[in-house]
């Protein structure tokens, strides 16, 4: 296991802190991707911890590689285990296992669930939802806006039944969301739904509730959100990576358009 200069181990850790000690070392690997450098074999003897940091030692080496996927897979796997049984570290390593993997999706892996905190998955929709509205795709031979493409996509990809009548009925504050405004039965206005929901969620309890005591926080509005639509966060998530956008939403993440 790495250890810090006090020869403390560092990697039995709750999940926030592998998540953040993972995100650095793919930030490193990163970084040495873009600028052609190599990479030592990762694992979580080579990987050092510094004042809350993970780092990749720059010495060179003849052990050192290019092949920075693989060498970055090889380093999850020896932190998380074996993919048996954990659908996000499978998908991740999915993902991570294609062949041609370009820089760009491999910088996106960062905003994996795999790698972000409670609060971050619970802010995804949201971001991503306004993200998506600033730009267009193409797909299909066409350049369409966001609620076209990302429609077409997930119909295609999926072939799930949506039915947001029978899903939101199953909580009252969820219910007064979805009767603000008319919702169509298909991924784009599902994804909209969910974004509203989460900012607006507190609001749909003050006829029942007086602020601003007893109102759900970030995590209690997630459980209830992901209990109701479980997959909206890996689908947001994939098609952005499959349409090749660039995940970080730094700009956005402390201001919500209404």
């Amino acid at each position: 296991m790495v250890t810090n200069w006090k020869n403390e181990l560092l990697w039995y850790q709750s999940a926030p802190i592998l998540q953040k000690l993972s995100r650095d070392v793919l930030d490193e690997v990163a970084f040495r991707w873009a600028n052609k450098m190599g990479v030592p074999p990762l694992n979580t003897y080579s990987v050092k911890v510094r004042d809350n940091k993970a780092y990749i030692p720059r010495q060179g080496s003849r052990d050192d590689s290019r092949n920075y996927a693989h060498r970055y897979l090889y380093f999850i796997l020896s932190v998380y285990g074996p993919v048996a049984d954990n659908r996000l570290l499978d998908d991740f390593c999915r993902k991570l296992s294609q062949q041609n993997l370009t820089l760009l999706r491999f910088q996106n892996l960062y905003f994996h669930k795999l790698l972000q905190s409670r609060e971050e998955i619970n802010d995804f929709p949201v971001v991503a939802v306004e993200n998506l509205r600033l730009r267009k795709y193409f797909y299909n031979g066409r350049v369409r806006n966001w609620d076209v493409a990302y429609r077409l996509w997930a119909e295609e990809k999926y072939h799930r039944e949506i039915n947001l009548f029978e899903t939101c009925i199953k909580n009252i504050y969820v219910w007064r969301a979805y009767n603000y405004r008319i919702y169509a039965d298909n991924p784009t206005d599902e994804a909209e739904l969910v974004r509203n929901l989460i900012i607006h969620f507190n609001q749909c309890r003050m006829k029942n509730v007086l602020p601003p005591a007893d109102f759900y926080d970030k995590n209690q509005i997630g459980e209830v959100v992901f209990d109701l639509f479980p997959d909206i966060d890996s689908s947001l998530f994939d098609f952005m990576y499959e349409r090749g956008v660039y995940m970080d939403f730094t700009a956005l993440r402390t201001f919500y358009r209404e």
